[in-house]
């Protein structure tokens, strides 16, 4: 990214380049803090390869804010900067850059560093889900198409499965195995979406600790951000999603399998947070639905990754060959970790 890019960028919001730099915590946009002639803001450009209907992202998010706005909440989203034209976002040659104010004193987190944090991203995705539960769901269109549909998600596998040669099969013979093992979570999924069971609503959905806003003296979790995905969901996509990014002890592509390790405190810490100002008679069944959201959300996780090594890691970066399937085995031992940690406190 040249400086004089940024400077045709910042004109139409009628702001000056003085100095920027790259923020590198996220893996999809590029995303810049850049000191202005009115103080810092972040620059973000919506990467088009991974989201093919941008116009989608900028609809969600305009939704969102109207509707925060007109309801008098003004303090839940980081605050965004209009261009020239009174526009929340700026599309230059087909490419959709967003500018919000840089917010001192508060940091995104690669990793969730404590329980009471944990706490307090359960609690903000509660926060989210309740301001935004009388918003009509089908106003919102949908960035991903079956982004977090787990019929889909093993479908994509069985038929990376069907065409792998088996020489790749072979290599994974044991995570094939898991999968197989685990299958039942699809009929549990299809059971937990049913009408009369749960309803869709507005989802973040991609919680991860890396998505908000923290503030560094208290860990307290201030902002959800990188709005990219809202759009609508189940309650148990986020926690889930939540909970699978973040009670790992290791990093996705750990080599040493001894490393791999489920956080329970972390775990109950979330769902802690977004059921502390839940009724106690609903409180056991509501806690069971998350629960086994979490599970369901690992399990996609691992199919995703399985999926892609068999499809000869087309999707998601590697830096070896084996990477993926090294991913796949890291979800479902957590997975494994998880179930069993349910089991026995049940």
């Amino acid at each position: 990214m040249e400086k004089i890019e940024l400077d045709d960028i910042l004109l139409k919001y009628n702001l000056k380049c003085i100095d920027f730099q790259k923020i590198d915590t996220g893996y999809i946009n590029q995303t810049f803090k850049v000191e202005t002639n009115e103080g810092p803001f972040v620059v973000q450009r919506i990467n088009p390869e991974v989201f093919l209907y941008s116009d989608r992202i900028v609809h969600n998010e305009n939704m969102l804010r109207e509707f925060l706005h007109s309801n008098q909440i003004n303090n839940f989203l980081v605050p965004i900067r209009q261009t020239v034209d009174g526009d929340n976002f700026l599309v230059n040659d087909g490419i959709v850059w967003r500018v919000t104010l840089f917010m001192d004193k508060l940091y995104s987190p690669l990793v969730i560093e404590s329980v009471f944090t944990a706490f307090s991203l359960g609690k903000k995705i509660r926060e989210f889900h309740n301001l935004t539960s009388l918003v009509d769901v089908s106003i919102f269109e949908e960035i991903i198409p079956n982004f977090h549909n787990l019929n889909f998600r093993y479908e994509q596998y069985r038929t990376a499965f069907l065409a792998a040669d088996n020489i790749r099969k072979q290599s994974v013979l044991e995570l094939i195995k898991q999968i197989d093992d685990f299958s039942w979570l699809i009929e549990e999924y299809n059971q937990m979406i049913q009408p009369n069971h749960t309803t869709k609503i507005l989802c973040h959905n991609d919680t991860k600790i890396s998505n908000t806003l923290t503030d560094t003296a208290t860990g307290e979790v201030r902002y959800l951000i990188d709005l990219d995905t809202i759009m609508p969901g189940y309650s148990f996509n986020d926690i889930g999603d939540a909970v699978r990014a973040g009670c790992s002890r290791s990093d996705e592509s750990e080599t040493d399998v001894g490393k791999v390790i489920f956080d329970h405190d972390l775990f109950d810490a979330i769902l802690d947070g977004y059921l502390a100002d839940e009724q106690k008679n609903d409180l056991k069944q509501k806690r069971g639905h998350l629960e086994q959201g979490a599970l369901i959300m690992l399990y996609m996780q691992a199919l995703r990754f399985l999926t892609d090594y068999l499809n000869g890691n087309v999707y998601y970066q590697v830096k070896y060959e084996e990477q993926n399937a090294i991913r796949a085995r890291n979800q479902l031992i957590l997975l494994n970790q998880l179930n069993d940690y349910l089991k026995t406190n049940h």
